[in-house]
């Protein structure tokens, strides 16, 4: 099963950290601008148990996503895990930890596509590629949020 480790640092704590994406808001401003998404499910908290569903439209096409948060250890990070999406696995671990520059934003995800080999090879050719373009942008939006701003002279 593919797995891809994404790690930044950001200059804030890891209480400000998991503040931050567990958030709803947070959700919108990290989803990259060619998807669209909506939470449909009444279930927003980042709690043990929680099932986060959600309406994703990418590639012009809707889905729903379906997501149990478990392993919720505040400050330092959380698990989710889809019971519904495009994918046939997909476990997504968030990780804030005390850093010497502030806190590591660590995104450890595992997944597999189904479709067996033909899965593979789509992943291959374009969906490992958007995943990584996924958390390219989540890091920066992340830390762009703690990042003081520039002073104007």
């Amino acid at each position: 099963m593919p797995q891809k480790v994404f790690e930044t640092v950001i200059p804030c704590s890891p209480e400000e950290l998991f503040d931050f994406h567990s958030s709803v808001e947070a959700l919108t401003k990290l989803t990259p601008s060619d998807a669209r998404v909506e939470i449909v499910g009444p279930d927003t908290a980042v709690r043990n148990g929680a099932l986060h569903e959600l309406k994703i439209v990418k590639f012009g096409l809707p889905m729903i996503w379906r997501a149990r948060i478990t392993e919720v250890e505040r400050p330092h990070g959380f698990r989710d895990t889809a019971e519904k999406s495009p994918f046939a696995s997909w476990t997504h671990r968030h990780d804030f930890l005390p850093h010497p520059e502030g806190a590591l934003l660590r995104d450890t995800v595992e997944y597999r596509l189904p479709f067996g080999p033909l899965g593979a090879v789509v992943d291959r050719l374009v969906v490992g590629h958007d995943i990584d373009r996924m958390f390219v942008h989540r890091h920066q939006v992340t830390l762009d949020a703690f990042s003081p701003a520039p002073v104007a002279r």
